[in-house]
């Protein structure tokens, strides 16, 4: 169970999609959809309805643009290295299924 307080549900939360990062339970899709779910299928290669969609938002380098794993690797390097915080958690509903959205973004530091 997800608790009310926002701080520890956030918290949760990251440490929930940090889990399904470490097991690979997450499927890359383009990173071009942001904010363009709609187009997404409700399903996955499985068939499993989709009711989630996390979305981390990274600098990307051309080394990382070599292929799928090395942006995976670097989502997964970014929450192991608490780079990253959970800056929104919306449901929607797209074509009349609730889908959560989790938009993570990178931390900012202070020079």
């Amino acid at each position: 169970m997800v608790p009310h307080d926002k701080e520890v549900k956030k918290e949760k939360v990251c440490v929930l999609v940090l889990d399904k990062l470490v097991q690979h339970e997450l499927e890359l899709v383009d990173f071009n959809l942001t904010e363009n779910y709609e187009t997404y299928p409700n399903t996955n290669k499985e068939n499993t309805a989709l009711r989630t969609v996390v979305e981390i938002r990274l600098d990307l380098d051309l080394s990382d643009l070599q292929s799928r794993d090395s942006i995976y690797n670097k989502c997964l390097y970014a929450m192991q290295q608490n780079q990253l915080y959970l800056s929104e958690d919306v449901v929607q509903d797209i074509k009349g299924q609730e889908r959560q959205l989790l938009v993570f973004d990178k931390k900012k530091h202070a020079a």
